[in-house]
């Protein structure tokens, strides 16, 4: 038994498996890269968020403080 490709190859059952898990693990790579550095990019994303966040409560606790120690100033004033 046989196997035609579009083109006219012919392929025995054996050789025509091994070429489609051949193609198939070509094409499956690159996809398991793409995963890959989308988690890459996930990560780095949510590290930069949780800095961006922690240095906003840091500004609004200055802001905060600032005004605090304004009050007291300005009740012992």
């Amino acid at each position: 038994m046989h196997f035609r490709c579009r083109t006219g190859h012919a392929f025995s059952p054996e050789s025509l498996l091994a070429e489609q898990n051949e193609g198939l693990e070509y094409t499956l790579w690159p996809a398991v890269r793409a995963l890959q550095e989308n988690t890459d990019l996930a990560r780095r994303m949510e590290r930069w968020m949780a800095n961006r966040r922690a240095e906003e409560a840091t500004r609004h606790a200055e802001v905060l403080r600032k005004m605090l120690v304004h009050e007291e100033k300005t009740e012992v004033g």
